[in-house]
């Protein structure tokens, strides 16, 4: 932990925020983020880096060793996170964490093509499915799942929420749609209400 960043003067009495800095074997500094902490220095030098483990152990206890956020990554040159743990022992003895998933969407997935109407400022429903979206699934570590469904320009055109029906498998529940005009900027999002319209039409 010889790299830290610090942030001069940030915290509530005037001293000095500290944030380790660890960098596992690819060199990305953020696989594993340590709890930032504080100290009374003002002098902009590095804590000393002998003292960190003496100064997490005063401020968490025996929680000291688990003060940071484990982040997983898949072996693909595309360097994307694919797990993430939280902070706390009860997270690291139970192995609980969140997994990130990736892939495109398919007609299965049944993703609107929205188009905003410039002349009528409204929104037309097309007749047929976005597919080849990148589609990105969260589902954290109590089980709940996310989706977002992005275009080739990088914007999220489909927020969807998931719920465990009674066989246990992942159903759509919750849609919030983004339009966008012709030149990338939002101009409707739609709630789930509006999408469930929308999607029954």
């Amino acid at each position: 932990l010889s790299f830290q960043s610090l942030a001069v003067g940030a915290s509530g009495d005037g001293g000095t925020v500290v944030t380790p800095v660890e960098y596992d074997d690819c060199l990305r500094a953020d696989a594993k983020v340590w709890i930032p902490f504080h100290t009374n220095s003002v002098s902009g030098l590095p804590a000393d880096s002998q003292q960190l483990p003496s100064s997490y152990a005063s401020l968490y206890g025996t929680e000291a060793a688990y003060a940071f956020t484990l982040n997983g990554f898949d072996s693909a040159s595309l360097n994307r996170k694919v797990s993430s743990r939280r902070p706390g022992s009860s997270h690291a003895d139970a192995d609980k964490h969140s997994v990130i998933t990736y892939g495109a969407s398919s007609v299965a997935d049944s993703v609107l093509a929205l188009k905003y109407n410039q002349t009528e400022k409204s929104v037309i429903r097309e007749n047929h499915f976005l597919i080849g979206l990148e589609k990105t699934v969260f589902t954290d570590e109590d089980g709940r799942r996310f989706a977002e469904f992005k275009d080739a320009f990088g914007n999220v055109r489909l927020s969807r929420r998931y719920m465990l029906n009674t066989e246990g498998s992942y159903i759509p529940y919750a849609d919030t749609y983004t339009v966008y005009d012709d030149a990338g900027r939002i101009v409707w999002v739609i709630s789930p209400e509006g999408s469930a319209l929308l999607a029954g039409s």
